[in-house]
């Protein structure tokens, strides 16, 4: 992990650069007021544009609004000018100027919040692929399943090989074989079984359901509980009744 500077250093760095390039307008103003005239304040967006690269929208804007009294200092200074005479003619330059300091700040607040993204999803990427490569060759099954739906969202290749070789074993043994309630919680049941089901069909016998057992129809409905949540949700007071403890609800029958 690479050191980094304490945060009051790294404030007083970017302090320090905008003093820094500050100087460099006092600099420009001093050596060429007398040719340019007024038009040098132009070049005091410097330290808006410097404050909100550095500070974000609000240093952009700090440093515009200091630049107002400080650019009539600066000419009062060396041509005597009264307030009404710079004020009018400089109000507009000197908004422009607070505006690109915080438009400044802005656009360098976005790259922050991009970059801080990409640099979030690229460790998330690197954790993933750390993950598959530790589960994908851990000797012990690995699976990682969603607590709502109680779908597989991840097993390993060790999870892979080793239920669907003892499951071909068993079904090339055993004529009828009924697949667990807990496998069809997964969607994709069906599919995972198809080797499975291959193997028992090349010896003659059936791997089904609980159901296909009893001569009905296979409808696994725990796989396809969020649908049927959201095409029929309970009524409130079955929600409020959910939500007493377990000692209320023994007491009070659940309103159906």
């Amino acid at each position: 992990m690479k050191p980094t500077a304490p945060k009051e250093l790294n404030v007083f760095l970017k302090l320090l650069a905008v003093l820094a390039l500050g100087g460099v307008f006092f600099l420009l103003f001093f050596s060429f007021f007398a040719r340019v005239g007024s038009g040098i304040f132009l070049f005091s967006g410097i330290i808006p544009v410097s404050a909100g690269y550095f500070f974000g929208s609000w240093g952009g804007l700090v440093g515009g609004l200091i630049i107002f009294p400080l650019n009539f200092l600066l000419s009062r200074a060396v041509t005597g000018t009264s307030v009404e005479e710079f004020l009018w003619p400089n109000v507009a330059p000197n908004l422009g100027l607070v505006l690109i300091g915080v438009f400044v700040g802005r656009l360098r607040e976005t790259q922050k919040k991009l970059l801080g993204a990409k640099i979030v999803q690229e460790k998330l990427r690197e954790s993933e692929a750390k993950f598959y490569l530790f589960m994908d060759n851990a000797p012990i099954v690995g699976w990682v399943k969603d607590p709502e739906t109680w779908k597989y969202l991840y097993v390993n290749k060790t999870f892979q090989t080793t239920f669907k070789i003892k499951m071909e074993e068993i079904v090339q043994k055993i004529p009828t074989v009924v697949v667990d309630h807990h496998l069809l919680r997964d969607d994709g049941w069906y599919k995972f079984l198809e080797p499975v089901r291959a193997s028992a069909e090349k010896s003659g016998h059936r791997i089904i359901t609980a159901a296909e057992l009893a001569g009905e129809e296979a409808r696994p409905l725990e796989c396809q509980r969020r649908k049927l949540y959201e095409e029929n949700k309970p009524n409130r007071e079955f929600l409020k009744w959910a939500k007493l403890p377990k000692e209320k609800q023994s007491l009070t029958p659940p309103p159906l």
